[in-house]
């Protein structure tokens, strides 16, 4: 029975991916001779993986003049976005094998686009599955779904092919694997959750703390991390102080709507607050999920933000208050907040378009309100329910092939 069931749900993302690569290949064409490039985020990563097989570093000023060429179509030092590589070379293992096949760029551009969104979709649809066991309202239900995928920052993910949203789908599928006894499962989707590891060390660090006396998360987590950084370390040698001077120009580089600088702003006080006083009311009220998810807030405090694609790391908290604020009849005064949080993204894009303000002067709009949006939220809810014992979830299961 447990095969069955895993072996449908496993059918139905392979139909869910399959459906994904025909909508991105359909974008993808609709795309071209405009001013956008589907995935255009894979490109420096592509390249740079390309220049690291063949033994040169991904952070050289000559693989960059590749990577713009790749996008700009000029070896030439662009006037827009400067793309660097920017990443450790752990993506190297895993782009290696697609790359020495020689899968074209543009249609790996369109794999990994549908892989995202179609990993995106299901994980939808089981967070509505479990909303629907406590909540039958097949019109919140749909309503949830809907502004799940149109999310306005995971949107920017699967189109740009950002790897931000996958890897925080990944650093939640690793506690939810964790939390049902498949520990090797989650200590390797921690490392995997890694792999863009500015976003999300610190809520990564709190999950492996969480496992610290767990021997086979913490074995299959350093397995994994060992498998992904052995190769490109073999290939290219001690690449960390490359790596450490192509990310510390980051924010120069780029037109970020949030830095580090921003820390001692009064909205990058307030964050600071909110985020610590979440994270400790989750671990005082020993509510794991609510740490994991505000710590995952406060990790985004510290690293700069270009677009509103880094926007997910919030999809934690944004979760915890779902299955909280959807998932009891009580609490039907609490549906409209709740996709007000989610669609606040889009409405105040729309009303800055309209107002005639550009879209870089929402970016960083956006990183001033909506931390201190869903932060507060997440924070009073945490203190309501402490005087509510009676206002546990249950918890979500997944299935065992044991």
């Amino acid at each position: 029975m447990k095969n069955s069931k895993g072996l449908l749900i496993l059918l139905t993302f392979l139909l869910l991916y399959a459906m994904s690569v025909l909508l991105m290949h359909t974008l993808q064409s609709a795309l071209q001779g405009t001013t956008m490039t589907l995935g255009v985020d894979l490109y420096p990563r592509w390249v740079g993986s390309q220049a690291a097989l063949a033994g040169r570093s991904p952070y050289s000023l000559e693989t960059r003049r590749q990577i713009w060429n790749a996008i700009y179509g000029s070896p030439e030092t662009p006037k827009g976005n400067p793309f660097g590589f920017y990443y450790p070379p752990s993506i190297v293992t895993l782009l290696a094998p697609f790359i020495l096949i020689r899968l074209p760029l543009k249609f790996a551009t369109v794999l990994w686009c549908a892989l995202i969104f179609s990993l995106w979709g299901f994980f939808l649809m089981a967070c509505a599955m479990f909303i629907n066991k406590l909540l039958r309202n097949v019109v919140v239900v749909s309503l949830f779904l809907l502004s799940g995928i149109l999310f306005r920052p995971a949107f920017s993910n699967y189109l740009l092919g950002q790897y931000a949203l996958f890897c925080v789908m990944a650093l939640i599928a690793a506690w939810i694997a964790v939390t049902n006894k498949h520990e090797i499962v989650g200590g390797i989707l921690i490392a995997l959750a890694l792999i863009k590891f500015s976003i999300l060390v610190l809520p990564a660090a709190l999950l492996i703390f969480f496992q610290i006396r767990n021997p086979r998360t913490m074995l299959a987590f350093l397995c994994a991390m060992v498998l992904l950084y052995l190769p490109p370390t073999l290939l290219l040698g001690w690449w960390l102080p490359d790596f450490m001077r192509d990310i510390s120009r980051y924010a120069t580089e780029n037109l970020v709507s949030w830095s580090s600088a921003d820390v001692i702003t009064w909205p990058g006080i307030l964050w600071l607050f909110l985020s610590g006083a979440s994270t400790i009311l989750g671990l005082y009220n020993k509510d794991r999920e609510l740490a994991l998810a505000s710590c995952m807030a406060l990790n985004g405090l510290f690293v700069p933000h270009t677009a509103d694609y880094d926007l997910v790391i919030f999809i934690g908290l944004l979760l915890w208050l779902g299955a909280h604020w959807l998932g009891k009849e009580r609490n039907r005064f609490f549906e409209w907040p709740f996709f007000l949080l989610v669609w606040f993204p889009w409405i105040s894009l729309i009303v800055f378009l309209y107002i005639h303000f550009d879209v870089e002067s929402w970016y960083r709009f956006v990183w001033l309100t909506y931390p201190l949006l869903v932060l507060s939220a997440a924070v009073i809810e945490a203190l309501r329910r402490r005087t509510e014992p009676s206002s546990a979830l249950p918890e979500l299961h997944i299935p065992s092939h044991a």
